[in-house]
């Protein structure tokens, strides 16, 4: 995958550990692209890396058939998550697109998404019946949705970095999330965000 990278212009760096990824993640890295670790269970990794660097794009590959890690990696923070099999043909379009605040997802993958969905809807109905999110938090998740690091959601709002981190802790809190990605996909099902396509499958 790094040859194929570089054939389509990317510069990269390939690490085989979590200790040797670690200082071009804090360096001047565009995007992180997880497909196992050496020394580290790749989920545990990739929550490192979001919860460092929170507008930092990751993209996961997976072994189809594991539904499961399809949905746990969206809970750790990726950005989008790929078969392995279509990473083959389709990883050029999907880092460009994550790159670009796009949700980059394998074909097949959205039934995963939407059944979690309404399982998280249906364990947190009590939840958005008693705290809905506020006019400001659904400000916020639809700057999310857009690929707003938190950084420039709060120069658009004119509000501090530690506000901007405060009202996502209440989203995450509220809609019963643990990433971006997870609170992005729940929020346009339960119409809290308007004007945002559903993450499409890769073509």
């Amino acid at each position: 995958m790094v040859a194929s990278l570089g054939r389509g212009g990317f510069a990269t760096k390939a690490a085989a550990s979590a200790e040797a990824a670690w200082p071009e993640i804090e360096g001047t890295c565009g995007v992180v692209l997880v497909d196992g670790l050496e020394d580290q269970d790749a989920l545990q990794f990739l929550r490192a890396v979001t919860r460092k660097r929170s507008s930092l794009p990751v993209v996961a590959v997976l072994p189809r058939g594991d539904g499961a890690r399809v949905v746990a990696a969206v809970r750790a923070g990726a950005r989008g998550c790929l078969y392995a099999d279509d990473a083959r043909d389709g990883l050029l379009l999907a880092m460009v697109e994550a790159l670009e605040g796009g949700h980059p997802m394998s074909s097949g993958m959205a039934p995963l998404f939407l059944e979690h969905i309404r399982s998280s809807a249906r364990r947190s109905s009590v939840t958005f019946a008693v705290r809905p999110l506020t006019e400001r938090e659904k400000v916020v998740l639809g700057h999310m949705a857009r690929g707003l690091s938190y950084a420039e959601t709060g120069q658009v709002l004119g509000v501090s970095l530690n506000t901007i981190r405060t009202y996502v802790r209440g989203i995450y809190e509220k809609l019963d999330v643990e990433s971006r990605t997870e609170a992005v996909l729940l929020g346009i099902k339960l119409g809290l965000i308007k004007g945002t396509p559903y993450p499409g499958p890769l073509r």
